[in-house]
């Protein structure tokens, strides 16, 4: 009988859908009672692509279950911190009750996340789903969708052997927070292209670049983390040696006053720091200018929509009063090339 039986295969999704908006969202849509089943839900569409007030996004679709706000955000890849953060908007602008995220692939640091937000007390259900097509030889391709996380359930469900969420508590608890940073800072000022540095577990942030060889970023790993903002010059990605670091430091050390005038006075917790030679345990080496302020992102979420509007605030004002500078020393720099 075993020669009988067929063997499922996997069938890429854009194969089927090529597009997210176009195609999967449609079908999706038009399918929901298949999303439903795979979730023991009753899933009604109400809306796609809906509005949110005031806001420059749209809810890949809006349902309803049992009477209830329901937002459905789908991809067709790989979960994503942008994407985390949308869905904490989406599911606050619609006020929804369930929260359901689908895509290709569930991250790790998202699960965690997931399951985090499922804990929290009269917080919306959250859902977690992976979807794949698959088929038997000559079959048409099937949608299949994984429930990874579901409230109320931290078994290791479809995921083939997770970490338990506890042990990555604060991890989870930091993709959390700069996800949903990274979605109200593009609100704030769409130019930003901002992202996690090299994947980094603890959602170090990378903002828009400044000059060549300079970032601006945001840092939640620090001992105590401490929210900062730091323009580095550093070597690690190999264009510039300590010494074009210094160079750049010393002629914006030269305006000190006048930079920390324009920035205005500290708050009792902030604190400015400047560091000519900076050296981190992964040998990147550079100058830094450092606005810190003492806080504690883990456990004080009453505090995080405010915690985010001052880094928001501050990084706005922080750009605008070093660009005059750094533009000064592109300038000098190209003179200095040209005399030479």
């Amino acid at each position: 009988m075993s020669n009988q039986l067929g063997k499922f295969e996997a069938v890429a999704l854009r194969e089927v859908w090529r597009r997210e908006d176009g195609n999967f969202t449609p079908w999706l849509a038009s399918n929901l009672s298949v999303l439903g089943d795979a979730l023991g839900l009753p899933l009604e569409i109400k809306e796609r692509e809906s509005e949110l007030d005031g806001l420059p996004y749209r809810v890949d679709i809006v349902a309803a279950s049992e009477g209830q706000p329901v937002v459905i955000e789908n991809q067709l890849e790989p979960t994503d911190d942008d994407h985390l953060g949308r869905l904490l908007i989406y599911a606050a602008g619609k006020n929804a009750k369930t929260v359901i995220w689908v895509a290709s692939e569930m991250a790790d640091a998202h699960w965690q996340a997931m399951h985090w937000l499922n804990q929290q007390q009269g917080a919306a259900k959250f859902y977690g789903v992976v979807v794949e097509l698959l088929k038997i030889g000559a079959s048409k391709p099937a949608p299949y969708f994984k429930v990874v996380v579901a409230p109320g359930d931290l078994r290791e469900r479809n995921t083939g052997g997770r970490v338990a969420v506890n042990a990555g508590l604060e991890r989870a608890e930091n993709h959390i927070f700069s996800g949903w940073l990274l979605a109200k800072l593009r609100i704030a000022d769409n130019s930003c292209i901002v992202g996690p540095v090299d994947n980094n577990p603890w959602a170090m942030l990378d903002m828009p670049n400044a000059s060549p060889g300079v970032q601006y970023a945001l840092d939640l790993q620090r001992p105590g983390l401490d929210i900062c903002f730091q323009v580095d010059s550093s070597t690690s990605n190999g264009k510039l040696t300590p010494e074009n670091c210094w160079w750049m430091y010393d002629h914006l050390a030269k305006h000190r006053n006048q930079i920390e005038a324009t920035l205005g006075s500290l708050g009792a917790n902030e604190r400015l720091d400047w560091q000519r030679d900076w050296r981190t345990d992964r040998k990147a080496r550079g100058s830094q200018i450092v606005i810190q302020r003492d806080t504690r992102i883990n456990g004080n979420y009453d505090e995080w929509p405010e915690y985010q509007d001052w880094i928001i605030s501050r990084f706005l004002q922080f750009r605008e009063v070093l660009k005059p500078h750094l533009t000064a020393f592109r300038l000098l720099s190209y003179a200095g090339f040209r005399s030479s």
